[in-house]
C-alpha cells in the first residue's frame, strides 16, 4: 500500500520543481528499495519524534541526550525549548506594530485636528446662520461630531481593507511555494474604533469653543 503527501507537517514539499523532494516512507520499504538486510545499515540524518505527552517532551529530551553523549556528532533539539524565545519574539513584534500603529494614529489625529479646524473656521458663516435661525450649540456640535467620525471611520476601514488585501497577498504567494495555507488575523480593531471615537470627539473641541466663545457678529467674521 502506497500514499502520496501533497501536505505533511515535517516535509519539505512543494508542487514546483526545486530539485529536492522528502518523501514519506517507511523503514521496510525504503531497506527493501535500497536492497538493506537490517535497519542497522539505514543512512539516518535526522530522527524526528512527535511526544504524545508535551509535559514528558523535556525528560525525553534529555534522556537522549544521555543515550548519545558518548556521539560527538549527534545533537538533541528539543522544540519547546525554542517555544519560549520563539513566543517572545512574536510577542515583541507584536508590541512593536501595536507602538507602530499609536503612531500612524497620533499622527493622523493632528492630521484631522488641523481639518476639523480649517472646515470650522470655513463654515462659520453658516455657523452663524445657524445660530441666527434658533439652532443650538450642542446641536451644531453634534453635526460637526458626526461629520468627523464618519471621516476617522471610512479613513479606518479603508486602511484596513487595504491592509487585509496586502496581507492576503502575502499569504498567497508563500502558500504557492509552501503548499501550506497562511491564515490572515486582523488584530488591533478595538483600538481603532475607540481611537475613532476619541478622536472625533478631541478634534474639534478647540476649534468649535475658540468659535462660540464670539458673539454671532464676530462668528460671522471669524473666517
Amino acid at each position: 500500500m502506497s500514499t502520496v503527501f501533497t501536505k505533511k507537517a515535517g516535509l519539505s514539499y512543494s508542487r514546483y520543481d526545486f530539485g529536492r523532494h522528502e518523501v514519506a516512507v517507511s523503514f521496510d520499504t525504503y531497506a527493501e528499495l535500497m536492497g538493506l538486510r537490517n535497519y542497522e545499515d539505514l543512512p539516518l540524518a535526522r530522527i524526528k519524534v512527535k511526544v504524545r505527552d508535551p509535559l514528558s517532551t523535556a525528560a525525553l529530551a534529555n534522556r537522549l541526550r544521555t543515550i548519545m553523549s558518548t556521539k560527538n556528532s549527534n545533537t538533541v533539539w528539543d522544540y519547546s525549548e525554542s517555544k519560549d524565545t520563539i513566543d517572545k519574539i512574536q510577542n515583541l513584534l507584536k508590541n512593536i506594530l501595536n507602538i507602530l500603529l499609536v503612531m500612524v494614529l497620533l499622527i493622523s489625529f493632528f492630521s484631522l485636528i488641523t481639518t476639523s479646524y480649517i472646515n470650522i473656521v470655513n463654515q462659520s458663516a453658516e455657523i452663524g446662520i445657524l445660530l441666527t435661525l434658533g439652532y443650538s450649540k450642542f446641536r451644531i456640535v453634534k453635526i460637526f461630531i458626526y461629520e468627523s467620525f464618519v471621516l476617522v471611520l471610512n479613513s479606518c476601514l479603508i486602511g484596513i481593507a487595504v491592509g487585509t488585501f496586502v496581507a492576503w497577498m502575502m499569504g498567497l504567494q508563500r502558500e504557492l511555494f509552501g503548499d501550506f495555507p497562511v491564515t490572515i488575523e486582523v488584530d488591533g480593531i478595538w483600538i481603532i474604533a475607540v481611537a475613532a471615537i476619541v478622536s472625533s470627539l478631541l478634534s474639534i473641541i478647540k476649534p468649535i469653543t475658540e468659535l462660540f466663545s464670539q458673539s454671532i457678529n464676530q462668528i460671522f467674521m471669524y473666517s
